[in-house]
This record gives C-alpha cells, sequence and structure tokens, in this order.
C-alpha cells in the first residue's frame, strides 16, 4: 500500500481523494445483463475509491490488467486538476506492477509529460534518474458516458472505454527496453470540461 500523494494524503486538504484498492485482483461469479447470466471465474478485476466533494474539474484515466503475453503486468495511470486548500493544480501518476515490482512515476520523482484528446488519444511519458516509460492509448470506439458528482450534482460528465488499444514501452536508464507490451482491453477515459485537448510538458 502506497499513497498517491504522500504523507500529504493523510491530511484533509485535496480534493478530489483517490485511492486504488487493487490494481490486479480475481474475480469469480456471475453477472446478468439483459436478461443473460454471465459466468466467470478467475478472471481479473479492478477497484478503486473516490472521496470529498466533487470529481475534478478534468482528468483522464488509463489502466489495465489483460496483458495476453504478460498475465502479471498491471498498470494504472491517471491526469488530473486538484483542488488543494485554495488552489487548484495539475497532478499525474504512472503506476506498474510487473514480476513483483513496482514502478512509479508522479510529479515528485518524474519528469511527467502528457497528450490526451478529448476523445481517442491519450499519450503519457515519464523520465526519471531509473527508468522511462511510454503510454500510448487509442479508442476506435465511441465512448460510454457516466455519471460522476460533479458541484451541480451528478452529471454525465465523464466517457469512457474498456475496449482501448494500450502499448506500453518502458525502459531502463541505459535503453535496455524492460517491458514492451500492448492489450487491447484497457480502460480508457476522460472526465470534466474537455474543450480542446489537454497538452502537459
Amino acid at each position: 500500500p502506497q499513497a498517491t500523494a504522500g504523507i500529504l494524503s493523510y491530511l484533509p486538504i485535496f480534493d478530489p481523494g483517490w485511492q486504488i484498492l487493487t490494481a490486479h485482483g480475481l474475480a469469480t461469479g456471475m453477472i446478468t445483463h439483459r436478461g443473460k447470466n454471465y459466468q466467470f471465474e478467475n478472471v481479473p478485476f479492478y477497484s478503486e475509491k473516490n472521496w470529498g466533494y466533487s470529481f475534478p474539474e478534468k482528468w483522464f484515466w488509463i489502466n489495465c490488467n489483460a496483458f495476453p503475453e504478460n498475465p502479471d503486468l498491471t498498470l494504472t495511470a491517471v491526469g488530473s486538476t486538484r483542488k488543494v486548500l485554495n488552489w487548484t493544480e495539475s497532478v499525474g501518476i504512472i503506476g506498474i506492477h510487473w514480476q513483483n515490482r513496482f514502478y512509479k512515476f508522479d510529479i515528485w520523482n518524474s519528469q511527467l509529460t502528457w497528450t490526451v484528446q478529448p476523445w481517442g488519444y491519450w499519450e503519457m511519458r515519464a523520465t526519471n534518474e531509473n527508468y522511462t516509460i511510454v503510454l500510448i492509448g487509442i479508442s476506435d470506439h465511441p465512448p460510454d458516458r457516466v455519471r460522476v458528482p460533479t458541484e451541480k450534482g451528478l452529471s454525465f460528465a465523464c466517457q469512457d472505454t474498456l475496449k482501448g488499444k494500450l502499448s506500453i514501452k518502458l525502459a531502463d536508464s541505459r535503453g535496455k527496453t524492460l517491458i514492451n507490451a500492448s492489450s487491447r482491453l484497457a480502460g480508457l477515459e476522460i472526465g470534466g470540461i474537455w474543450p480542446s485537448a489537454w497538452i502537459k510538458h
């Protein structure tokens, strides 16, 4: 367990709060959809929780734990605006679990950049003294609209898909490739106000 904002996460100064509960678990059960039952056993699942007054004014989210060639690989990444007391800041994080190791890139330990379109394209890059990572997500599907808490109440302010294409490339400081993986079952999401692409250098 790690706090996404370090020790400051334990203070009630951020809105909203966000915590990943399970990046890569295994679920067994049944879902009934439109009168049909779907049984599943030991399938990957992800869970998180949010709390606070409302969702951010703007955010994006990338998640995947279904890489055919790397069944123990899981990724969660996010970029967001966040209220801290009386000001608003842009924050981001990339977290990877792979072969019993955790790789973390955030605004405190890495140079973190992104280019995300209002829909269809997500790109994040991060470099620190040990590693470089590049994430590219693409959605050819129209988004599903999701209701989320806003300052005006529940609103369809979120768009996502669970059929996104995602590629990950992780290399060490010498340029050796550690991970080169892709999936067609990524979660890709944007939320809030998106008049144009969000580019952070």
